[in-house]
């Protein structure tokens, strides 16, 4: 292993402590609190019972969880994959755009009505899923998940 690969690897394990870090965060009850009186709490006031702080908290665990096996598959398979670490940094990326997306705008109203769509679409496709997979879903949504 030259300089610069062992270069890469030492940064690339820094990285991973701080994704260890944010794993045990998010893990934990107090680890992503909406404060009292915030924005946040705002919004969740406005858009339960799906509410806005879920859905930026799911999108970033699952960030959290990519960055998490990215750094585990690269340092502790014992094996370079050609491919697959590509695809694991994609879920990341794609995971954390997600929460900017959802937390970005400075209205209300539109951090509201993106995170409605956010959980309209993770409704829609769990009951897609479950259907195809055979398994029953509530009759009396399924009109409204499948269409």
């Amino acid at each position: 292993m030259n300089q610069d690969d062992r270069r890469a690897k030492a940064q690339l394990a820094t990285m991973a402590e701080r994704a260890a870090v944010w794993a045990d965060r998010r893990g934990s009850p107090g680890g992503f609190v909406v404060g009292a009186g915030s924005a946040m709490a705002g919004d969740d006031r406005g858009s339960e019972p799906f509410l806005v702080s879920h859905a930026i908290r799911a999108s970033l665990g699952t960030a959290i969880d990519h960055l998490h096996a990215l750094y585990a598959l690269v340092l502790h398979s014992g094996f370079l994959h050609l491919h697959a670490p590509a695809s694991v940094t994609r879920g990341a990326l794609e995971c954390a755009s997600t929460a900017i997306w959802l937390a970005e705008p400075s209205s209300r109203e539109e951090r509201i009505r993106r995170a409605l769509c956010w959980a309209g679409k993770d409704i829609k496709d769990g009951d897609k899923a479950a259907i195809g997979a055979g398994y029953p879903v509530n009759p009396r949504l399924r009109n409204a998940s499948t269409s």
